[in-house]
C-alpha cells in the first residue's frame, strides 16, 4: 500500500491557526503589501474586496493561500507571513505563532522514523528505538551495545556510491571539486527553475537577494540562473552534496532528479 505524503509544516500550520486568521487579520491595510511582494495580483485584490464583510474579505484571501499551499507552493505562504509579522503592527503576533508552529511541525517530521532495534545490554532482549534522520550525512549513528557510537554502512548500498556521496571531493563535475555554473544549469535549472526560490533559500541565498530577482525577472529559467550565479559568488565551500540536499529539503521535493545528479555524480 502506498504511503500518503506528509503534509507540508506551512500547510499543517495554516490548518492549526486559519481560525484566528480569519477572525483577526487586518486583510484591508494589508493588501496593498500583499500586492507589492506579488503575493495577490490587482484583479485578485479586486476579488478579496468584493466581500461584503471584513470576515468575507479574509475568507476570500485566505482561500487564496490555501490554494497555493494545495499546489505544493509554500512560497507564497511564507511572503505572507513575513508581511504580517513585518506590517501586522498588534496582529504580528499571529505570524510569530504561525512560525513556531511550522518550526514544531518540521522538529515531529525529522523525528519520525521507522524503529530499529538493538539488543538489550542486560537482557538481551530487543530494545526499539526511534533516531531522528541527520540530513548532513549519508548514513545514520546508532548506538553500539557497549554505549559508544558507531557509523555503519547502510548495508543496501554499494562502498562506491557511499563513497562518492560522503566524499565532497569525490562528488565533481568538469574535474572540479565545486559546482560550476553550466554544470548547474544543465544538471539542475532546467528541471528544477520553477522551484528556484525555495532552493535558492535552501542553499543559503539571502531572502533579500531573491526578491530582487524575483522583481527583475520574468521567466523562471533567467531567475534559477541568477540565483546560482548569487549562491557561487556568496556562499564559500560550495559542494554538490549542497545542491543535492537542498533538492532533497521539503520546501523543494525534487528526490528523483536528486538521486539522478547522485548517478551522475558517482558515474564521472
Amino acid at each position: 500500500m502506498a504511503q500518503k505524503e506528509a503534509e507540508s509544516p506551512e500547510r499543517a500550520a495554516f490548518t492549526d491557526h486559519y481560525d484566528k486568521l480569519v477572525e483577526a487579520l487586518p486583510i484591508v491595510s494589508l493588501l496593498p503589501k500583499f500586492i507589492s511582494k506579488r503575493i495577490v495580483t490587482f484583479s485578485e485584490q479586486e476579488t478579496i474586496l468584493a466581500g461584503e464583510t471584513d470576515f468575507e474579505k479574509r475568507k476570500r484571501f485566505l482561500k487564496h493561500i490555501k490554494d497555493h499551499l494545495s499546489t505544493g507552493n509554500t512560497h507564497e505562504f511564507n511572503k505572507f507571513v513575513d508581511v504580517v509579522e513585518t506590517h501586522g503592527g498588534s496582529y504580528a503576533y499571529l505570524a510569530t505563532d504561525i512560525k513556531q508552529t511550522i518550526e514544531e511541525k518540521r522538529l515531529e517530521q525529522v523525528c519520525e522514523q521507522e524503529p530499529f532495534s538493538v539488543p538489550h545490554q542486560e537482557t538481551g532482549h530487543e530494545d526499539t528505538m526511534n533516531v531522528p534522520a541527520l540530513a548532513s550525512n549519508s548514513s545514520s549513528l546508532l548506538m553500539s551495545p557497549g554505549g559508544g557510537v558507531e557509523e555503519p554502512r547502510p548495508t543496501n548500498e554499494p562502498a562506491d556510491r557511499i563513497s562518492a556521496v560522503g566524499n565532497e571531493e569525490d562528488t565533481n563535475l568538469s574535474g572540479s571539486p565545486c559546482p560550476t555554473l553550466s554544470d548547474l544549469i544543465e544538471l539542475v535549472g532546467s528541471a528544477a527553475s520553477t522551484k528556484w526560490y525555495n532552493l535558492g533559500l535552501r542553499l543559503g541565498v539571502r531572502s533579500n537577494i531573491l526578491d530582487r530577482i524575483e522583481q527583475d525577472t520574468r521567466h523562471s529559467d533567467d531567475a534559477c540562473r541568477k540565483m546560482f550565479q548569487a549562491w557561487l559568488k556568496d556562499k564559500q565551500n560550495k559542494t554538490w552534496n549542497d545542491v543535492i540536499s537542498a533538492l532533497k529539503s521539503r520546501s523543494v521535493g525534487e528526490n528523483s532528479l536528486a538521486d539522478e545528479l547522485t548517478e551522475k555524480l558517482i558515474t564521472t
